[in-house]
């Protein structure tokens, strides 16, 4: 899938399992308001210093899923890219 519309495909990373003395119902899940993510493709209009292969933080409220042919992607909007991690 190649984004377009100053988009990026990113593929979110999992939450960390953290240890909690308060019960909550099983289906329950509390959402930071910022994730990680690897950047899988870039629109050829993104103006954001990204590249395919990059790890962000962006803002988890902004991100975009979209299931297609019982596949999931994710993608955000350039503008809720936060940082880039280098190495």
């Amino acid at each position: 899938m190649l984004p377009l519309n100053r988009h990026i495909l990113i593929k979110l990373h999992e939450e960390e399992k953290k240890e909690t003395s308060v019960l909550v119902p099983e289906d329950y899940k509390q959402r930071s308001p910022y994730a990680k993510a690897d950047v899988l493709a870039i629109a050829s209009d993104c103006n954001v210093d990204v590249k395919v292969g990059d790890k962000i933080l962006l803002n988890n409220s902004m991100v975009e899923e979209i299931s297609y042919d019982n596949l999931t992607y994710s993608l955000i909007l350039q503008n809720y890219v936060l940082a880039v991690f280098k190495n």
